[in-house]
């Protein structure tokens, strides 16, 4: 934009380069106000679920896993961190499981039966 103002300034009138010149203030103008409405947003603090909204969508889980085990375990991985969960025998004859869960994202979850629709994968997800 100080290229143009001094082409300009330097005598110039070319109505292209106005016009350049004019679109690129009212670009910069929308930038500045997206940047700041940004900046006014982060300042706020972030409304999380309660409790209660979250044990909510947990037993909708669990409640979807007992009525359509697939499905239902399509949704869970998606709480696991690249939807895996490793299960490690011991030699005792138990298991530990080991994965990184995320709790939050049982807010995203699709767990309406009338508005599911199945995910598509690739091999890279298997």
């Amino acid at each position: 934009m100080a290229g143009l103002a001094d082409f300009i300034a330097g005598g110039e009138r070319s109505d292209y380069i106005i016009k350049t010149l004019r679109d690129h203030e009212v670009q910069a103008k929308q930038e500045r106000a997206a940047i700041d409405g940004l900046l006014r947003q982060a300042s706020k603090p972030v409304d999380l679920p309660s409790p209660d909204v979250l044990l909510e969508r947990a037993l909708d889980l669990e409640a979807l896993l007992a009525a359509d085990p697939v499905r239902g375990r399509e949704e869970l991985k998606r709480l696991f961190e690249n939807g895996r969960l490793l299960v490690e025998p011991q030699p005792e004859g138990h298991y530990i499981a080991r994965g990184r869960l995320f709790p939050l994202a049982l807010l995203s979850l699709d767990l309406t039966p009338e508005t599911y629709k199945p995910r598509s994968f690739s091999a890279r997800d298997l």
